[in-house]
């Protein structure tokens, strides 16, 4: 078996009042995810760790194409392209956890995209 375990980013969304930049990978070899880093990168010789990583079977994230943040309700809303559903989890939100609550989208979310 052949993988490529490096993210590919694929949703962009910054929250200037916690400085925090969330992206989504959508990488089934590298595990569907949406990581959190600082706003501010640190000079490194290595590769830089998130400060947290949703990730998971219970995240229910489908190659996540697309990410919005709610800083007033402390929500992040995750679409993937091959989902039937967009999911709201809490900013905080870390490792392998359920998504707060789920809306259908019945005729798939493919294609779709924030701004």
């Amino acid at each position: 078996m052949i993988s490529d375990p490096n993210p590919v980013f694929s949703g962009i969304a910054i929250d200037e009042e916690r400085d925090e930049v969330f992206m989504t990978n959508d990488k089934e070899s590298a595990e569907p995810s949406v990581v959190v880093f600082p706003t501010q990168f640190q000079p490194t010789e290595g590769i830089m760790e998130p400060r947290r990583r949703l990730a998971g079977p219970q995240t229910r994230l489908q190659l996540p194409c697309g990410i919005a943040i709610s800083p007033q309700f402390n929500e992040m809303f995750t679409i993937s392209g091959d989902g039937a559903s967009v999911e709201t989890y809490p900013l905080e939100a870390s490792g392998d956890m359920a998504p707060a609550r789920s809306l259908s989208v019945p005729h798939a979310s493919g294609g779709s995209s924030w701004t």
